[in-house]
């Protein structure tokens, strides 16, 4: 699993997947593996955000803690573990910032 925490490494979602939102929690199907998950509130928060743009990992913490109100230090781990998750199942890949 590569290192989430350097900032020039980011997510995105991939094209194989469609998801919608239900009273207020995503439900994302992998379409190559033909595989739904379902997410909770902070999930749905978080695959919502990676839909509009790349994040980096420190991004997504930084953000989860400003909606939430919760220090990033703390939610770093969750948040680390719900991304691999991501990555494990095929929903999101790695992909490198450019230099700019």
């Amino acid at each position: 699993m590569p290192n989430l925490m350097h900032e020039d490494v980011l997510v995105e979602a991939v094209a194989q997947q469609a998801s919608a939102v239900f009273d207020g929690e995503a439900v994302v199907l992998q379409l190559e593996q033909g595989m739904y998950f379902g997410l909770n509130e902070v999930g749905t928060f978080i695959w919502e955000a990676i839909q509009t743009r790349h994040y980096s990992l420190k991004e997504l913490c930084t953000e989860v803690a400003r909606v939430y109100d919760v220090d990033p230090a703390d939610c770093q781990d969750d948040v680390q573990a719900f991304v691999d998750t991501l990555l494990e199942k095929e929903l999101i890949r790695v992909i490198h910032a450019q230099p700019v």
